[in-house]
């Protein structure tokens, strides 16, 4: 479908991206809130990245996902997606110890990163590019930055190495935004939910990569 104008395209999708921001800045108010709570708990932080705690936590993550991405009604999606947003903020709690200066910085980062691409993606739109193609690109790119990260935890990794990962990382989910805009825009019509998850998950990994970047 072709705009006259990008105010037009907007204005005619500014219902959904009011309810998926809001939702956005309600999950991570409560990741927030949650790694908050933490800060005086450092022995509770220590026991959930023992072996066993994290992996029960990232595969109830995992389920939570496809919870949310389903076609349960919508308040039981928020319930889950409220439930995803506390375990990734008892993930995000060891951050507690970064100095806030990093921390300013690496919210400033996601946010310039964030309004950059979401106008890319609103672009992308507007001039009718066909942006299905990227996802695939970008699926398969995740898959392999996920077994690098496996990989490096059973093996270990050199710290340019690692560096060289955050960085690719940091780009996959900067285009991603722009991808899922894409969609939101193409696809989601008034599926608010899907659309804020897809957001949230790209803000919290752009965000601790540039938590690692500035602190290193």
């Amino acid at each position: 479908m072709k705009f006259s104008s990008l105010k037009e395209l907007v204005s005619q999708n500014k219902t959904l991206f009011g309810k998926i921001f809001l939702t956005v800045i309600s999950q991570l108010f409560i990741t927030f809130i949650t790694v908050y709570c933490l800060r005086g708990y450092p022995n509770i932080v220590e026991k959930i990245y023992s072996l066993g705690v994290f992996l029960c936590l990232f595969i109830l993550s995992i389920f939570l996902i496809f919870g949310i991405l389903s076609t349960l009604p919508t308040s039981v999606r928020i319930v889950l997606f409220c439930l995803l947003s506390i375990i990734l903020g008892l993930f995000l709690a060891r951050f507690n110890k970064i100095n806030k200066e990093v921390l300013t910085s690496s919210v400033l980062g996601t946010l310039s990163i964030f309004v950059v691409m979401f106008i890319f993606g609103i672009l992308s739109v507007y001039y009718n590019f066909d942006l299905l193609g990227l996802g695939s690109i970008l699926f398969f790119a995740l898959l392999i930055l996920i077994l690098s990260n496996v990989i490096f935890l059973l093996c270990g990794v050199s710290s340019t190495a690692y560096k060289v990962y955050i960085y690719i990382g940091l780009v996959i989910f900067s285009l991603y935004i722009v991808f899922d805009t894409y969609l939101i825009l193409k696809k989601y019509e008034t599926d608010f939910v899907s659309g804020a998850l897809s957001y949230y998950l790209d803000i919290i990994n752009i965000f601790t990569k540039l938590v690692y970047i500035n602190n290193n």
